[in-house]
């Protein structure tokens, strides 16, 4: 991942605004992303679902094998401090838009 992370960074450094997706499997992966993205504003999202939910995308989506969901459904979100948690099982994905827009209009 050490690469993917020095190409975001890259990216940004160039003054394009990115959007990073990724479900951390690795538990220093945030502290690498961090350290290649010093310098560079940056906010953490999480977007969380009850187990069960995730569960029943994993079984839908039929691409990942079944139990990942659940091993790594509190691993993922380790050594990362957030700086917005959307709950979507609460809110609509129009809600969380506003409160991404939110947060990056008062930082």
């Amino acid at each position: 991942m050490l690469g993917l992370f020095a190409s975001l960074a890259a990216v940004a450094r160039e003054g394009t605004n990115v959007v990073f997706d990724f479900t951390c499997y690795d538990s220093s992966w945030p502290t690498e992303l961090n350290d290649r993205l010093k310098g560079i504003k940056k906010y953490w999202v999480a977007v969380t679902l009850p187990i069960e939910e995730n569960e029943e995308r994993e079984k839908k989506r039929g691409t990942t094998t079944l139990g990942l969901a659940r091993a790594y459904y509190q691993k993922c979100h380790q050594n990362i401090e957030y700086d917005l948690t959307l709950q979507m099982d609460t809110i609509s994905a129009q809600e969380a838009i506003k409160k991404i827009n939110d947060l990056l209009e008062q930082k």
